[in-house]
């Protein structure tokens, strides 16, 4: 049931969704075209190959890449347009997409006052199929994340529920539609989650339960670097849980880490020769040294945080667009009290039944737990230096996270059928909504607008 209602909201959010309507798509669809054109990531420096999100890991858009040549019917000229727009976007040019005849973003002035980022352009449209990938990652990260919870507590029907809070969570549907590495990470967060589950239950830790770890950080790394955040905690968790002797153990560890830098050690030297560190992440502060939006004064930064983070809780629930499309304030309200709720019934519950839980299912809560704590803390790190607070950054996490509050829905003990049924119901009202009652109509309204402007 949660699959398909899924699948059909992902599809309806996908087409709904104006082609670059969506946070850095323009950037994300250039590094994809990138990759098909040069077989290689792009350089980031004071003038990058790919404008925005040149400084990402590559691994998501050397899969989408050939569908970029299949979908693209000239791709030359479409890669001219997009990399003078993105200059523009991103402030390399002021005026960098003015010779453009498809791809031209609106004025500031407009974008500040309206929804759309691009004219609108309906022969854009056949660049849509490009996001179809994301579909695939995001059934992916709802089969991982109730497999790993169904092994774990032994109950489907809270699997269930963990499934659905996170696959049909608005924000997570939109981010399913449209051109972007998040949906991926999140599949490889779930990949951890999942692994660490099934290495912990039955006989406990084995040799192939670290290679199964080892193998989902490397592929992680190459992903999205912050996936490394949850990945990590699980390697640590699982040599915790070890029972085996301490030189087996470091045995096994020590062969997990081979495995990473094997995997991901091509990428760790392009990334010394390319952006100045091993892991990209002087890209990453050098990607926004020109934004003074996205910098943040040493002297503000809490003040900055403090300011900023209500909005990370709404753009990780719902969202949309540029960070422009947003639902009702009553709609906030009511998930900000769901979501205390279920973690202080989560806290309760891990309090009273700590020990009555047994081994296995502490150590899992042990684990959702330390790995939602560090991609969180890893969040506000990074918003330290670049103001980044968008929601959909803490996903590599989320299936822990959904894991937490559905735990915390459950209480003490296994929900029940209609439990189910309520949830299920209730998450999928709230896509409904937001994709008919809030998407559509902001889309349908600055359509014409733009135009008549235009």
């Amino acid at each position: 049931m949660v699959i398909g209602l899924y699948l059909c909201l992902a599809v309806g959010y996908q087409v709904s969704i104006p082609m670059f309507e969506a946070p850095d798509e323009p950037s994300h669809v250039e590094y994809v075209g990138f990759v098909h054109a040069n077989a290689r990531p792009p350089a980031f420096g004071n003038d990058p190959e790919v404008p925005g999100e040149g400084m990402q890991a590559p691994a998501y858009y050397l899969l989408s890449a050939p569908l970029f040549g299949k979908v693209v019917a000239d791709p030359v000229a479409f890669m001219a347009e997009l990399h003078r727009a993105n200059r523009e976007i991103y402030r390399y040019d002021a005026d960098g997409a003015r010779l453009n005849r498809e791809i031209r973003p609106v004025s500031r002035r407009l974008f500040r006052k309206g929804t759309r980022r691009i004219w609108p352009n309906a022969r854009l449209d056949s660049v849509r199929a490009i996001r179809a990938p994301n579909l695939a990652f995001g059934l992916a990260t709802l089969l991982l994340c109730f497999s790993a919870v169904r092994r774990a507590a032994g109950d489907v029907r809270l699997a269930t529920i963990a499934s659905a809070i996170l696959t049909l969570n608005p924000q997570f549907l939109f981010v399913s539609g449209y051109v972007n590495n998040d949906v991926a990470a999140a599949a490889v967060g779930a990949a951890a989650f999942c692994a660490l589950a099934f290495s912990l239950s039955g006989a406990g830790p084995r040799r192939v339960h670290y290679v199964w770890l080892g193998a989902i950080a490397g592929i992680g790394i190459l992903v999205k670097t912050s996936s490394l955040t949850v990945s990590a905690t699980a390697c640590l968790v699982l040599f915790a849980a070890d029972p085996r002797p301490l030189r087996r153990r470091v045995s096994d560890a020590a062969l997990a880490g081979a495995l990473v830098i094997s995997l991901a050690s091509p990428y760790f030297a392009w990334n010394l020769e390319n952006r100045g560190d091993w892991l990209g992440m002087t890209a990453v502060w050098d990607s926004a040294t020109h934004l003074s939006n996205l910098h943040v004064k040493p002297d503000r930064i809490w003040r900055t945080l403090l300011a900023n983070y209500p909005k990370t809780f709404q753009s990780y629930w719902g969202l949309f667009g540029w960070m422009t499309v947003q639902m009702p304030t009553a709609v906030y309200a009511i998930l900000a009290g769901s979501t205390l709720f279920c973690v202080v019934r989560f806290a309760r519950s891990v309090r009273e039944n700590w020990v009555a839980r047994g081994r296995l299912q502490n150590w899992v809560l042990l684990y959702l737990l330390a790995a939602s704590v560090a991609m969180i803390g890893a969040h506000v790190w990074l918003n330290t230096s670049v103001a980044s607070l968008q929601g959909r950054h803490l996903f590599p996490a989320i299936a822990q996270i959904s894991t937490i509050l559905a735990v915390g829905l459950a209480g003490r003990r296994f929900p029940s059928l209609r439990s189910v049924g309520i949830v299920v119901a209730a998450m999928g009202s709230l896509a409904v909504y937001a994709l008919l009652g809030v998407l559509r109509p902001a889309y349908a309204a600055t359509a014409v607008i733009n135009e008549v402007v235009g």
